[in-house]
């Protein structure tokens, strides 16, 4: 039988007929200490608040305790070493973006990381994420930082036994960043005659039409590219939900496609990607110089190749493919990413105006003086 604390400790003594197996006491105008046994040793905490924040506390955690959920490593665990472990399943997931969710990590971690899990508080994420807006970071940026925490914290929760108790609470700033801007048909016209190279004129029209990611359309293979169906299927390991596209074969595509592929058959013919410069692969982000000049005298240099992406699922909409198949194209899982991405501009808003004026006209009595035709 465990030796009772209350006998080499004193102060538990005192307090344990009140407060179970645990105590609290004044350290400040607003600072509490609280103290708890797991294990056979003495816990401590400071909780900054009222007197009743501080016993709403230490009613949590020696009900943890008495549960099993403290454990003498549970108690010892710190948060970088929740986040080096999410870092480790993104390594073996090989993430596509990787890179971006390692250097979230390594400043959480720099913010963060000693800190304990147990005692890891809201107003310490809240501090950390105010940080970064004092840096310059957008609010959906340091979004994107926290959802990488709280993914960090619902994996560590998952495992069994649990690496952490719980998953702290974590707000998240209001992000305006609507979704709008796309190309008009004269637009792509525009911006295609100032590419200079093929390879981009591909890669823009790939993008233009199908909506796809820039990484996806640069690992494109020939073994990928069915002539005989008239469809192209990108590698699956590129979207980052995993979740394959199917490209169907088509004017632009299929124009510039047949050209690539009469260089390809007589100069390059053991090169197997299909957006390469003179054989060798074009990398992730190797195509942001030469977008950038195109773009910049086209006139758009405010104008990203994702930004391509709303401009097809708004083409695709508007030409009367079912939403299924927009999905299925795009490469999208859920309609949520749809409605996201499907935007709508000033043309389609008064095409929308006059369908409902010639509803609402065909409605009218005959003995209504207004016109019944609207051209």
């Amino acid at each position: 039988m465990p030796p009772d604390p209350s006998a080499t400790m004193p102060w538990m003594a005192r307090r344990k007929a009140r407060h179970g197996d645990g105590s609290y006491r004044r350290r400040g105008p607003n600072a509490w200490q609280l103290r708890w046994m797991v294990d056979g040793s003495v816990q401590t905490e400071t909780v900054h608040g009222t007197e009743q924040d501080a016993r709403a506390r230490l009613k949590r955690v020696t009900a943890d305790a008495a549960e099993g959920l403290h454990s003498a490593g549970l108690m010892q665990r710190t948060v970088g070493d929740i986040l080096r472990y999410q870092l480790a399943h993104y390594e073996r997931e090989n993430l596509a973006s990787l890179a971006t969710c390692r250097a979230y990590i390594a400043r959480m971690i720099d913010a963060m990381g000693s800190i304990r899990v147990v005692r890891l508080r809201t107003a310490d994420i809240q501090r950390f994420a105010n940080s970064l807006i004092d840096r310059g970071l957008s609010p959906a940026s340091a979004n994107r930082h926290l959802e990488v925490l709280k993914a960090a914290f619902r994996r560590a929760s998952r495992e069994d036994p649990p690496l952490v108790n719980r998953v702290p609470p974590i707000e998240r700033f209001p992000e305006r960043n609507v979704r709008e801007g796309f190309l008009q048909a004269e637009d792509y016209e525009r911006l295609m005659s100032h590419i200079e190279a093929d390879w981009l004129k591909l890669m823009f029209a790939f993008g233009y039409h199908y909506g796809a990611r820039a990484g996806a359309i640069l690992a494109i293979r020939w073994s990928q590219v069915d002539w005989q169906r008239r469809v192209i299927r990108p590698p699956a390991n590129q979207p980052r939900n995993k979740r394959v596209g199917v490209w169907p074969i088509y004017g632009d595509p299929e124009r510039l496609r047949r050209k690539a592929e009469f260089h390809h058959e007589e100069f390059w013919p053991h090169v197997p990607w299909v957006f390469h410069r003179d054989g060798k692969r074009i990398p992730q982000g190797g195509y942001r110089n030469a977008w950038s000049k195109a773009r910049e005298s086209a006139g758009f240099p405010g104008l990203r190749f994702h930004d391509l992406r709303r401009t097809a699922a708004r083409n695709m909409a508007e030409s009367g493919i079912d939403d299924s198949l927009i999905l299925r194209v795009v490469g999208w899982k859920t309609r949520a990413m749809l409605l996201r991405y499907r935007i709508i501009d000033e043309r389609g808003v008064v095409r929308a105006g006059e369908r409902i004026d010639r509803y609402l006209r065909s409605l009218e009595r005959p003995g209504n003086a207004r016109e019944k035709n609207v051209q």
